[in-house]
C-alpha cells in the first residue's frame, strides 16, 4: 500500500522554525506570563521537592516533563497554572565545588559564602536556561529572588519560631562523619561503594557462667569491621537462632550455627567438634569480658526494628550473623537498640579519624589501619580466631570520596515527638479531610516511624543558626528581643552580616542572661542545614496563611525520596501552623522508580544529542531509566522523525488550500470525510482522558498510531486514489472534482488543527512549527509570531452528527485491507 511519504528534507528550511527561535519568542512574548493573565486565576500550583542545582538526575528531569506537559495541556484550556521550580540552594556540592577551585587555607567564611553564592546563580542560570531550551514554562523570575537578604532573613524568622514552640534542641545524635570534610552529612550526601575493611571471628571470655566447663570458654562473633570491636558494650543474640557449645583447638567456643557454616572458613570448620546445644535463653544470664578493654559486657535479645532502619544498611539486613557485638557509637542499627534497651552509647573515634582514649592502646590510631594491629593484639592475647581483609559495601562521602564513620555528633534536633507531634498529627482527622484516602495512610504510615530531624549542619554556606550561648553558664537566650535584632538586621545587610560582626554588635544593649546575669555570649557556631532550610521556604510559601484557597496543588514525584521528604514537610507544618502545607493535593507519581541514583552527566549527554522534542517523549516514557535510554532515545527519535514526516506530507497535499477562500462548511463535506472527522473526534476524546489520567505517553502513542494507520495508511490513500478518478473526469465534471478535493482538504485542514493541538504539550516545537504553517495559509500575511498555546483550544470538531461511527470507519479499513 502507498504510504505517501515526503521526507521532512524536501521541506525547505525557510519554512521551519528552529528551536532558537521558538525559544526567542516564547521569552520575549512571555508567552507563560500571557497564559497566566489569560487564566485570571490559579486552577493549579505545582508542588515539587527542591532539586539539585548542580546536578540533573534522570527521576528529576522525568518530573520536570512530566510537569510541564501537566502545566501546557491545562493552560491551553485556559486554565492557569501556576510552576516556580524550586532548587536546593544550600547544596554542600556548591560549597565543595568552591572549595576546591581554591587553594586550601585561602578562604575565610565570607569569602566562601560569597563565592558559593555566585556560583549558585551561576548554575542557577545554567539549569534554567538548560529546562527552557526543553520547552518547559515557568516563573523563572522568582527564582531568581533566592538567596537576597529577605529571603533568608524570613528563614531565620521561621526556624527561630519553631524553636520558641519547644521543638528544637541540641543533642549528640548518631550520624554519618567525613573525617575529610570535616563536618556531618546525610544519607543524600553519601554514595555506598566497596570499601576494604580488616574482618576477623573473635572471642570474648564468659566471666560469668557455664563454670562447669572450666576456665577456657568464650563466644565466638564475627566483626565485619574490627575497628568497631573498641566501642563495643555488649553481644546480641537471636531469639529464633540456634547456639552450640563447640571445641576448637582445646578451647570450649560458643558459635552460633549459621555463622559457623557461614562465616568460619572451611580451614577453620574441619576442626571444630560439636559437644551440646544451648537454650538461648540461659545464654542470656551469662557475662563476657571484652578481650582487651577488659570490661564486662552484658548479654542481650536483639529487638526487631522498624523497616525504616533498613534505610541505614542499604537494603540489606542490619545483621547478616546470629551473635553480634553492639557498638552504638559507630553503627546505626546498634543505636536504635541501645536507645530501646537502655545501653550506653561510646564513641571511640574523634573528629580526624583517630581512635581516642577510650581504645586504650589503640588511641591515636586511623581506624582505616588500626584493624590489623587489633588482629595481632588480639592473636597475642588468645582471642582471635581467624580473620584477614574484606571487600564490602561501605558509605562514602560523595563530594571527596572518603570513608563515611558514624560517631555521635552534636546537632539541633526536630524533635518529632515533643507536644506530641507525631501523635496529634497521626490522630487528628480534621488534617486529613482534604487527602485522599490512599495519600493520608502512606504519609501516616511513613510519619510513624520517621526519626527526628537534623536541622542544623557543620559547613560554611548556608543560614546561620541565630542562636546565642551564655559562656559562663552554657544556657540558651531566649530573648524575643534577640530575634527582632538578628531578623532587622540580616534583612537589611544579609547573612554574611552573622560572620563580620561581634557577638556585642549583633545583640540588642542590656542583654544578659536569665539564667546567670552574665553579658559574654557565643555564637552558634551551627548552621541551617540546606534542606531543613528549604522545607521551611515551601512553608513560607504553603497555604497555611493563605484564606478562601480553591487551586489545587499538583506533585509530580518519584518514590524514593519524596515520600520521606514530604512527611517531614508535614510535621514541621504542623509544628508551626498546626496545618498541613496544602490544602488541596494531587500526587502523581512518575513511572519507573530505578532512576533516582542517576546522575547528571547521562542526561546531559542527552540533552546535547536530541532534538527538545524527542528528549520529551523520552521523558514520559514509562520504561525510561539508564539502561535502556540509549536504546530507547534512538527508538523515539525514529518514531517523532516519522509522525513529523508525516504531518508536512498531509501539509503538503494542502499547498493550494486556503481556508478562507476553499474551506467548505462541514456540513457540505462527503460521507467519508465527516466520517474521518467523527473518527478524529473520537481519538481526542481517548487523548483528552488520557491527559487527565496522567498518561502522557499514552497519549504520544494514541496520536501516532492514528496518524499511521487511520491516516497515512487509510485515509490518505482514499483521498489520493478518489481525486486521481475524480482528474480523469474532470473534463466531463469539473465541479466534482473541485468538490471533492476541497472536501477532503478541508477535512485534512481540521484534523491537523486537532491533532497539533494535541501534539503541543508533549512536542511543542513540533507543533509551533506546524502551527507557524497554518498561520500563513490563513493569512498570507502573517509573518508576527503567534504561539499554539495562545490559541483556542478545539476541544471537538464541530462535524454533524453520525452514528456507529466507530464501526463505519473499521469496517471501511477493513474493506480497503481487503482490495
Amino acid at each position: 500500500m502507498n504510504e505517501a511519504i515526503v521526507s521532512v528534507s524536501t521541506i525547505p528550511s525557510s519554512d521551519l522554525l528552529a528551536e532558537k527561535t521558538i525559544l526567542k519568542e516564547w521569552q520575549e512574548g512571555d508567552v507563560y506570563a500571557r497564559l497566566l493573565q489569560r487564566a485570571g486565576t490559579e486552577h493549579f500550583i505545582i508542588q515539587e521537592m527542591p532539586a539539585a542545582i548542580h546536578n540533573f538526575k534522570l527521576s528529576t528531569f522525568k518530573c520536570k516533563i512530566h510537569q510541564d506537559v501537566f502545566l501546557k495541556v491545562q493552560m491551553m484550556q485556559g486554565k492557569g497554572v501556576v510552576y516556580t521550580p524550586s532548587w536546593n540552594n544550600y547544596a554542600l556540592a556548591i560549597e565543595r565545588q568552591v572549595f576546591n577551585e581554591a587553594h586550601k587555607g585561602s578562604l575565610d567564611s565570607l569569602k566562601l559564602r560569597r563565592r558559593c553564592r555566585r556560583r549558585f546563580q551561576h548554575q542557577l542560570a545554567f539549569r534554567q536556561q538548560q529546562l527552557h531550551a526543553l520547552g518547559v514554562f515557568g516563573d523563572w523570575k522568582s527564582t531568581s529572588k533566592n538567596l537576597d537578604s529577605r529571603y533568608e532573613s524570613k528563614l531565620i524568622n521561621t526556624f527561630t519560631r519553631l524553636r520558641n514552640l519547644g521543638y528544637l534542641n541540641k543533642d549528640r545524635k548518631l550520624g554519618h562523619w567525613c573525617r575529610e570534610c570535616n563536618i556531618a552529612l546525610s544519607e543524600d550526601e553519601i554514595k555506598i561503594r566497596r570499601s576494604k575493611v580488616f574482618s576477623g571471628f573473635v572471642k570474648f571470655p564468659i566471666s560469668q557462667g557455664l563454670e562447669e566447663m572450666g576456665e577456657n570458654i568464650s563466644i565466638g562473633v564475627w566483626i565485619e569491621d574490627l575497628w568497631r570491636l573498641a566501642g563495643s558494650v555488649a553481644l546480641g543474640l537471636k531469639k529464633d537462632s540456634r547456639y552450640l557449645i563447640t571445641e576448637l583447638a582445646g578451647e570450649f567456643i560458643i558459635f552460633a550455627e549459621e555463622d559457623l557454616s557461614n562465616y568460619l572458613p572451611k580451614v577453620c570448620r574441619k576442626d571444630v567438634t560439636f559437644i551440646e546445644e544451648l537454650d538461648v535463653n540461659e545464654l542470656m544470664d551469662y557475662t563476657c569480658t571484652h578481650p582487651f578493654l577488659g570490661t564486662d559486657l552484658s548479654i542481650v535479645f536483639v529487638p526487631d526494628l522498624p523497616e525504616s532502619e533498613d534505610l541505614y544498611t542499604y537494603g540489606k539486613s542490619p545483621y547478616p550473623t546470629d551473635l553480634v557485638h553492639l557498638a552504638p557509637g559507630h553503627h546505626p542499627a546498634d543505636y536504635r537498640i541501645a536507645q530501646v534497651l537502655d545501653l550506653p552509647i561510646l564513641s571511640v573515634v574523634d573528629d580526624s579519624g583517630r581512635l581516642t582514649d577510650d581504645a586504650d592502646l589503640f588511641c591515636g590510631l586511623d581506624v582505616s589501619e588500626v584493624g590489623q594491629f587489633i588482629a595481632l593484639e588480639l592473636e597475642k592475647r588468645g582471642y582471635f580466631i581467624c580473620g584477614g581483609v574484606e571487600e564490602i559495601p561501605y558509605p562514602h562521602c560523595w563530594t571527596c570520596d572518603s570513608p563515611v564513620l558514624y560517631r555521635p555528633v552534636q546537632q539541633w534536633i526536630f524533635s518529632l515527638d515533643n507536644n506530641q507531634l507525631r501523635h496529634r498529627l497521626l490522630n487528628s482527622n480534621e488534617c486529613w479531610g482534604d487527602y485522599s484516602e490512599t495519600n493520608a495512610e502512606w504519609i501516616k504510615k511513613i510519619i510513624q516511624d520517621l526519626p527526628d530531624i537534623c536541622v542544623s549542619c557543620h559547613r560554611g554556606w548556608s543560614i546561620p543558626l541565630p542562636i546565642f550561648q551564655c559562656e559562663r553558664c552554657d544556657n540558651y537566650l531566649s530573648d524575643r528581643r534577640v530575634l527582632k535584632a538578628v531578623r532587622d538586621i540580616t534583612s537589611r545587610r544579609g547573612t554574611d552580616v552573622w560572620f563580620k560582626l561581634s557577638v556585642g554588635d549583633l545583640l540588642p544593649s542590656n542583654i544578659s542572661c536569665s539564667h546567670c546575669e552574665s553579658k559574654e555570649f557565643q555564637k552558634e557556631s551551627a548552621l541551617l542545614e540546606g534542606r531543613f532550610a528549604m522545607l521551611l521556604d515551601i512553608i513560607n510559601r504553603s497555604d497555611v496563611k493563605k484564606t478562601n484557597i480553591e487551586h489545587v496543588n499538583v506533585a509530580f514525584f518519584s518514590k524514593d525520596r519524596f515520600p520521606q521528604w514530604y512527611a517531614n514537610l508535614v510535621l514541621t507544618s504542623i509544628a508551626l501552623h498546626n496545618k498541613l502545607p496544602f490544602k488541596h493535593l494531587e500526587l502523581v507519581p512518575i513511572p519507573n522508580e530505578s532512576l533516582e541514583t542517576q546522575s547528571t552527566e547521562v542526561v546531559e549527554d542527552l540533552i546535547d544529542k536530541y532534538p527538545a522534542d524527542v528528549l520529551r517523549i523520552l521523558g514520559v516514557h514509562p520504561n525510561f531509566d539508564s539502561q535502556s535510554m540509549n536504546a530507547l532515545a534512538h527508538d523515539c527519535e525514529q518514531e517523532y522523525h516519522k509522525v513529523r514526516t508525516l504531518i508536512f506530507t498531509m501539509l503538503n497535499d494542502l499547498e493550494d488550500f486556503q481556508p478562507s477562500r476553499c474551506k467548505l462548511p462541514l456540513e457540505m463535506l462527503l460521507p467519508l470525510d465527516a466520517l474521518a472527522l467523527s473518527a478524529t473526534n473520537q481519538i481526542l476524546q481517548t487523548v483528552d482522558d488520557a491527559y487527565q489520567q496522567y498518561h502522557f505517553y499514552r497519549v504520544w502513542r494514541i496520536l501516532k498510531d492514528f496518524c499511521e494507520s487511520d491516516l497515512q495508511q487509510f485515509y490518505l490513500p482514499i483521498l489520493k486514489g478518489r481525486l486521481q478518478t475524480s482528474a480523469q473526469d474532470e473534463e466531463c465534471d469539473g465541479n466534482r472534482y473541485q468538490r471533492e478535493k476541497r472536501s477532503g482538504q478541508t477535512a485534512l485542514w481540521e484534523i491537523l488543527h486537532v491533532l497539533v493541538q494535541r501534539f503541543a504539550p508533549i512536542t511543542p516545537f513540533f507543533a509551533e512549527q506546524i502551527h507557524a504553517r497554518f498561520r500563513q495559509r490563513e493569512d498570507t500575511s502573517a509573518d508576527k509570531f503567534a504561539s499554539i498555546f495562545l490559541g483556542e483550544w478545539m476541544e471537538q470538531i464541530e462535524v454533524p452528527d453520525i452514528t456507529d461511527v466507530d464501526a463505519r470507519w473499521k469496517k471501511l479499513q477493513a474493506n480497503l485491507g481487503g482490495n
